[in-house]
């Protein structure tokens, strides 16, 4: 029986080397392709739907698992292409329910990367599809990451 799992192993390891292989870096996507960034670059409504296990007291170093508390948000987030944001959404943090609203500012740089905040709370974006996608984690360190799509009706 181990054998056949060690052989099964093996050709899955071999099938995704050769896979990984084969991708051409060359013409891959990246997050900005050709295209520079500013401020501007990011503006409208976004929606978007984060859920994770963030940590009660963000730190650097490993936590122990009963360190981690369900969460999730479900955000309308408004981006003016001048540096000021705001959102407006339910959170449910460790099974307490409620509504929020907050905001502050961001900023783009040119490398179609950029960060936003609000008092207590840091995120870090790429940028992708020329602004309709925002792909975030949380800069403070509490492990979260999520998406903000821009809504285009």
């Amino acid at each position: 029986m181990k054998t056949y799992q060690r052989a099964g192993i093996a050709a899955l390891v071999v099938a995704l080397v050769a896979v990984l292989g084969s991708i051409d870096r060359a013409t891959s996507p990246s997050a900005h392709a050709s295209q520079t960034c500013d401020d501007s670059t990011v503006n409208g409504v976004y929606t978007g739907l984060w859920t994770d296990t963030a940590v009660n007291h963000p730190q650097t170093k490993p936590q122990r698992l009963d360190a981690f508390i369900p969460s999730s948000v479900d955000a309308i987030a408004f981006f003016d292409g001048s540096g000021h944001w705001s959102s407006t959404g339910w959170t449910s943090f460790g099974g307490t329910y409620g509504k929020f609203s907050i905001h502050g500012p961001y900023n783009v740089r040119p490398d179609c990367t950029g960060h936003f905040q609000e008092p207590g709370l840091a995120f870090d974006f790429i940028i992708l599809r020329h602004g309709d996608v925002l792909s975030a984690i949380d800069a403070t360190g509490s492990a979260g990451a999520f998406q903000l799509v821009r809504d285009r009706e």
